[in-house]
């Protein structure tokens, strides 16, 4: 049972039961009027929260893994034509694909919950970082690569991240990198037509069972014989503590590459300690792009889910304004380029050390969001002391 439906529980029973037990009918006619009221206002909760339910399910999440089904299935067909015609032109397209389709995976991070969760399809679908040796033993080996073969190899060597270190390497030229993928028998091709396969399946059934009922279960929690969610305040609790953790995940992703622990401890005033190599998907250059899909699942959940609207119409307009601004902030950074894990490694860190900052107030605002729809978050790095 949710925290918060223990709350309200022992509100109820708080206030039913701080009334001395008395044989007198007023005092129960009291009791029984407290208890009414009570019943009435969370009824009356229930029913303000589900139009604010609907639109974060049917207006925000629904669209997000549409998308990424859309340019899963778009990866998978330009991995056939790559291995069906080994050119440059190809790899180059294959690559932009894969970029297309890991930034929509991103943005739904504001959804990693219910289907995204079953069969831990989430792993299979982005586990970093890779295991290059299981890797390196499934290209060797002497039998063909089939979905059943990464099956049993595990996460490892599945998903978004074995094909970014199939498709990409700072080291090799990419005339070297496309001899890898020549020949009928190239184990590498094999490798990335089944690890896009399975990347489709697996990201067609989130979305498959988000249309199915998923998507009502969020929005009208509390029916049905056996609901997902028991009311409202527990529906919008997993949304509003996924909103939380996914600008928390932005900040984690930073926070290892720039070393701000040694920074902010004083311990690295010449920022020694900060590692590119830490980033997730270095490979590609494909950080900084991760980072800003991250950002815009958040601000369509904020704006498209609705949340900014019922803020406003609920007298906490200014909160609404200053998320709406927290955004604009974050948009606004200038990077000297694209490619984040260049300018860890040339120490030209202003622009990464201002996204750190930004996210951290983000999450901050987004942390004190919560109260104000009835929901309590646990503690963050945004909190402080």
């Amino acid at each position: 049972m949710k925290l918060s439906r223990l709350l309200i529980y022992s509100a109820v029973a708080g206030a039913i039961y701080a009334t001395p037990l008395l044989a007198d009918d007023t005092e129960t006619a009291t009791t029984t009027q407290v208890g009414s009221e009570l019943t009435t206002t969370l009824a009356t909760t229930e029913l303000s929260l589900q139009p604010l339910l609907q639109r974060i399910s049917q207006q925000a999440i629904l669209p997000m893994y549409k998308q990424a089904d859309e340019q899963a299935t778009a990866l998978h067909r330009q991995v056939i034509a790559f291995c069906n015609n080994t050119d440059l032109a190809n790899l180059t397209a294959t690559r932009k694909q894969w970029a297309d389709a890991i930034n929509a995976w991103q943005v739904t991070e504001v959804a990693l919950f219910g289907p995204a969760l079953s069969q831990q399809r989430d792993l299979h679908i982005y586990f970093r970082p890779v295991k290059k040796r299981v890797i390196k033993k499934l290209l060797t080996q002497d039998n063909d690569i089939s979905m059943d073969n990464l099956a049993f190899a595990g996460v490892g060597a599945q998903g978004f991240a074995t094909l970014e270190y199939l498709l990409f390497d700072r080291d090799k030229t990419d005339d070297d990198i496309l001899k890898q993928f020549l020949g009928n028998d190239s184990r590498y091709c094999q490798h990335l037509l089944a690890s896009s396969a399975m990347l489709q399946r697996d990201i067609s059934s989130i979305y498959r069972e988000w249309q199915g009922s998923y998507a009502d279960a969020l929005a009208k929690p509390g029916q049905g014989e056996n609901p997902v969610f028991a009311n409202s305040t527990q529906a919008l609790e997993m949304a509003l503590g996924k909103l939380d953790q996914s600008a928390e995940a932005v900040i984690n992703k930073l926070r290892n590459p720039l070393a701000k622990a040694a920074q902010l401890s004083g311990k690295d005033a010449a920022r020694d300690n900060t590692n590119a190599y830490k980033l997730e998907a270095w490979r590609s250059g494909h950080s900084l792009a991760n980072i800003r899909a991250n950002i815009q699942g958040i601000e369509l959940v904020l704006k498209q889910g609705g949340i900014l609207d019922w803020l406003r119409q609920h007298n906490e307009a200014e909160l609404a304004k200053q998320l709406e601004q927290q955004l604009i902030a974050i948009r606004d950074i200038e990077f000297p380029s694209t490619d984040l894990f260049a300018q860890i490694e040339a120490k030209d860190l202003a622009a990464a050390d201002a996204l750190f900052d930004e996210t951290l107030a983000l999450s901050k605002l987004i942390h004190d969001t919560a109260p104000k729809l009835g929901v309590q978050l646990g503690f963050n790095d945004s909190d402080g002391d």
